[in-house]
C-alpha cells in the first residue's frame, strides 16, 4: 500500500483514509463488500 500511496503523492495514512470514504460512498463495510457491490454492478 506505501508504493500505491506515494506513486498517488498522498501518504499512507491518507490513502487509506480515502479508500474507508470510498467504501462508505459506495456503500460497503469495507474492502470485500465494495468489491462484492462493484462485481454485482458489473464494474469490475
Amino acid at each position: 500500500m506505501a508504493g500505491v500511496a506515494a506513486a498517488s503523492g498522498y501518504s499512507e495514512q491518507m490513502m487509506f483514509r480515502l479508500l474507508r470514504d470510498l467504501y462508505a460512498r459506495l456503500g460497503g463495510g469495507g474492502r470485500t463488500a465494495a468489491m462484492l457491490l462493484a462485481r454485482e454492478q458489473g464494474r469490475v
